[in-house]
């Protein structure tokens, strides 16, 4: 059995005196602390203090941005007329005169004068460039999940979805083509031109790869990889071009593979289908 002193002996052992804290200093650390946080707001403040906070987590700066909203949460709109119309809808970021001015989907993000001002149900699309996607969702229905990036890319865009688009007036005259990919200025231009909803599946990597016949582009699951590979593509479908110019002047051919630049160029028709040609 231990005394009380040899206790006390035992449990000090192994401890450096020097970095004992008393346990007086330790209630004095407290406050101190709390009392430095307490003034760092002050020390560290913007001045003026920003404005353009309102209730339910948005941010409005410009003339009657989300001039509208009622219940609305976490959107933020920055601009002449960014988010005006939108009552309920969250999530949404509007950076630009007019965009997303007529919004009432969610989890969208437009940046650049009039990117999707006219987008009314459309949610989670991204839209960077002037009047990009600008037209999503015209007729209220459909028009998820697209990117577009680049002044007039997807500009036409209504019920088409999971469509991207990089580069200026990329995919701009699709209306509801779906899953089309087009990298490149005027990639995939043309694309759906008529609305009906054919094209689709398509991949265009290149400036005016796959541009589109002048009556548009209607064909499906066509591949182009190079400046102006398949670029008078009408109806055409199942077609792999890689190089550019390759399969250029295909209008209706169906699953053709070219590869090399300017390879089967010239061809046409309905007759040219089921060819493989590897060279320029």
């Amino acid at each position: 059995m231990y005394t009380l002193n040899q206790v006390k002996t035992l449990a000090s052992c192994g401890r450096d005196p020097g970095r004992s804290l008393p346990l007086w200093r330790g209630f004095l650390l407290v406050p101190l602390i709390l009392v430095c946080f307490a003034f760092a707001p002050q020390m560290h403040a913007i001045l003026p203090p920003p404005d353009g906070g309102y209730p339910n987590f948005n941010t409005a700066e410009g003339e009657d941005a989300l001039f509208l909203t009622t219940t609305a949460s976490a959107n933020t709109g920055i601009g002449w007329r960014s988010l005006f119309s939108d009552t309920t809808a969250r999530f949404n970021t509007g950076c630009g005169g007019g965009t997303l001015a007529l919004n009432n989907g969610e989890s969208n993000t437009a940046v650049g004068a009039g990117a999707m001002l006219v987008n009314i149900s459309g949610m989670r699309n991204t839209a960077v460039g002037q009047d990009a996607l600008l037209f999503n969702t015209f007729t209220l229905t459909g028009g998820d999940f697209n990117g577009a990036y680049g002044a007039f890319a997807l500009f036409t865009n209504n019920n088409g979805f999971s469509n991207n688009a990089v580069g200026d007036s990329a995919l701009f005259a699709n209306v509801s083509g779906a899953q089309n990919t087009a990298v490149g200025d005027e990639a995939l231009q043309n694309n759906d031109l008529s609305g009906e909803g054919a094209a689709n599946f398509n991949t265009a990597l290149g400036a005016q790869a796959l541009f589109g016949a002048d009556g548009g582009m209607e064909g499906d699951s066509n591949n182009a990889v190079g400046v102006s590979a398949l670029q008078g593509n009408g109806v055409g479908s199942f077609n792999q071009a890689f190089g550019a110019f390759a399969l250029s002047g295909n209008v209706d051919g169906q699953a053709n593979i070219a590869i090399g630049d300017s390879a089967l160029s010239n061809g046409s028709g309905s007759h040219l289908n089921f060819n493989t040609v590897v060279g320029d």
